[in-house]
């Protein structure tokens, strides 16, 4: 009964000139079809695992969920003033990516110095960005793959996991009860964002 597409989607214009943030939580919730939606969910998870793993459950799903976000809000301002539309959690999928990306620099950072001829830090980079070309970018010329998404997601994701890593310990700690209430309070944003978009 409803255009989904049109109210929940990335629309760079709409965004930026009229402030309509929530369509950077609400794409995320869009899908092409079956086949878009289990290539996120095949690739999300492989990702996702390892930043939960690192972070806690809570932690780990709420920077992938707020890389996302983020990447898609990037993405709208890269594109604009051009009208440019986006829908997928692959933004979020690459913003995992970004992440263990962002982790991966911080551990080689903060262990003690070994005989490198090259940075460390320029082993996970190197890694990150590899597996971002091989499949972020895939058939990104047809114009079907949105792969500015995937870069802004990729980057975001870059980001927070390298600050995230910082306060690894801290995310840890509060583990227990705040599990149930970071996923309760995920899903009521989502539920408002699409309530704003509906309005």
């Amino acid at each position: 009964a409803y255009d989904l597409a049109s109210f929940g989607r990335v629309d760079a214009v709409t965004m930026i000139d009229q402030g309509q943030w929530w369509r950077a939580v609400t794409a995320l919730t869009l899908h092409a079809d079956i086949v878009h939606l289990v290539s996120n969910l095949v690739a999300g998870m492989g990702f996702a695992f390892f930043v939960a793993r690192f972070f806690g459950a809570f932690a780990g799903w709420g920077l992938i969920f707020l890389s996302g976000c983020l990447g898609n809000l990037l993405n709208a301002w890269v594109y604009y003033p051009d009208p440019h539309f986006s829908i997928g959690a692959s933004t979020a999928v690459f913003g995992a990516l970004g992440l263990l990306t962002g982790i991966g620099v911080w551990v080689a950072l903060a262990e003690p110095d070994q005989r490198w001829t090259l940075p460390r830090w320029l082993v996970p980079v190197f890694g990150g960005f590899t597996l971002l070309g091989l499949i972020g970018v895939g058939d990104g010329l047809d114009g079907l793959v949105d792969v500015a998404a995937h870069i802004s997601g990729f980057l975001c994701g870059l980001v927070l996991g390298l600050v995230g890593a910082i306060f690894q310990r801290l995310f840890v700690r509060f583990e227990g009860p705040l599990h149930y209430v970071a996923g309760l309070a995920s899903l009521a944003f989502v539920g408002l964002a699409w309530w704003l978009a509906l309005l």
